[in-house]
């Protein structure tokens, strides 16, 4: 079956209406390459967000991490229904194509009628409801816990690397000036677009279409239409998908942050470093170099202007140079200060200050030590020469004259 955009954007349109009354519920849409087409003879099925969570983990060929026990035969059903091409049982013969899937999470639009997916023109698709939609948080943490599962998956089986996410989808989700967290693993595009509400409906709709062209016989597309979170939806527990495993951080499979989208141009970019640029060289001129200089310096920085800004300009007493370049590091440059003496024309002479430092911002005070130094050496001599010749004067015996003088009255007979 060919996936076609034109009939999934009027149905958008028809999403983006005014809110009304009534549990918040979701629609999931779901393309499969080579499927037959589906007929809309009966409503649409209503799924719980556990059992669309086990659905997600089918298509996405993560179910080894999602537990069935004590999952209802209805829910076994609504697996096989909805849950895609089946895996083989050791995934050796899985291909490339097989291994990409395109998920997106579109957060805020509103069902301005309350009708069932049977009535929104998407008779084409295999769809069902998502009873008592979870948070935008939750979702984005199911996200995150799938690219987690898949690179663990990736890392404990064999190397994925060859399947390449799909390129175009990418662009299409780059292009979207919202606030978009994409996370690629594997082949496996992960998309949440959280605020919808303040696309325009036309944007919103084009982006769909693009997204329903570029998966139309290529690559299996998950889409999930959920309603703007209310106030009471926001405060439900933050596991409203279910308990399943999540494995541990790995040296192979690091859990990230999932990062928005950049939607700013090249152009943009370009001139926002310049700037930066320039008001850093700005700001280095007018540095005072005679301010003191906090914490320890580096003995090299990467470039001629970290140098200058963290040293204030090696604080006057010299410039930054390229001093050397590390060729075990990727050639990475070493600019480091050169210190310049420092001369002054006296009525004596010449008088000439050293100095040294990283950042040149110590005085070089050999001679001045030395004098210091040597007169309080000289002092102290003398003054252990002064005690010691004192001690010495006080040990002598008195002469001969000086005792008969003093002797004692003699006796007499």
């Amino acid at each position: 079956m060919r996936l076609s955009g034109s009939f999934v954007a009027p149905s958008l349109l028809a999403l983006t209406g005014s809110a009304v009354a009534g549990p918040a519920v979701g629609h999931v849409y779901i393309h499969d390459v080579d499927s037959p087409s589906h007929t809309a003879s009966a409503p649409a099925q209503t799924l719980s967000p556990q059992e669309a969570r086990l659905v997600f983990a089918q298509r996405l060929g993560l179910s080894q991490y999602h537990s069935l026990k004590g999952a209802a035969e209805q829910t076994i059903q609504y697996i096989n229904d909805f849950g895609g091409k089946q895996h083989a049982l050791f995934g050796d013969d899985e291909s490339s194509d097989d291994a990409r899937q395109v998920m997106v999470f579109v957060e805020g639009v509103k069902d301005s009628d309350g009708t069932r997916i049977s009535t929104l023109k998407l008779d084409k698709l295999s769809s069902f409801v998502l009873s008592n939609s979870p948070s935008a948080d939750a979702n984005s943490r199911l996200l995150e816990d799938f690219t987690l599962q898949s690179e663990h998956l990736s890392s404990s089986l064999r190397d994925h690397d060859s399947h390449s996410v799909p390129q175009q989808v990418s662009e299409i989700l780059r292009a979207i000036p919202e606030d978009v967290e994409t996370r690629t693993s594997n082949g496996r595009i992960l998309a949440h677009i959280k605020n919808s509400a303040n696309m325009e409906a036309d944007k919103l709709s084009a982006t769909i279409r693009q997204l329903a062209d570029a998966c139309a016989s290529r690559f299996p597309l998950t889409l999930v239409v959920l309603p703007p979170t209310s106030g009471s939806v926001s405060k439900r527990a933050s596991n409203a998908y279910g308990e399943y495993d999540v494995p541990k951080r790995s040296a192979n499979a690091q859990r990230k942050r999932p990062e928005a989208i950049l939607s700013e141009s090249v152009n943009d970019f370009i001139e926002s470093v310049e700037d930066t640029i320039a008001s850093a060289s700005e700001l280095v001129s007018h540095v005072d170099a005679a301010s003191p200089l906090r914490g320890i310096l580096p003995a090299c920085f990467a470039s001629q202007a970290a140098c200058e800004s963290a040293t204030n300009n090696c604080t006057g007493h010299g410039k930054c140079y390229k001093k050397y370049t590390d060729k075990d590091n990727n050639n990475r440059a070493c600019y480091t200060c050169k210190c310049t003496p420092d001369v002054k024309q006296t009525k004596a002479g010449k008088k000439t200050t050293n100095y040294g430092g990283p950042a040149c911002q110590k005085k070089d005070v050999v001679m001045p030590f030395w004098l210091f130094a040597g007169f309080a050496i000289a002092m102290s001599f003398t003054i252990a020469w002064a005690i010691g010749l004192l001690f010495s004067m006080g040990s002598e015996e008195l002469p001969s004259v000086i005792g008969a003088g003093v002797s004692g009255p003699s006796a007499r007979h």
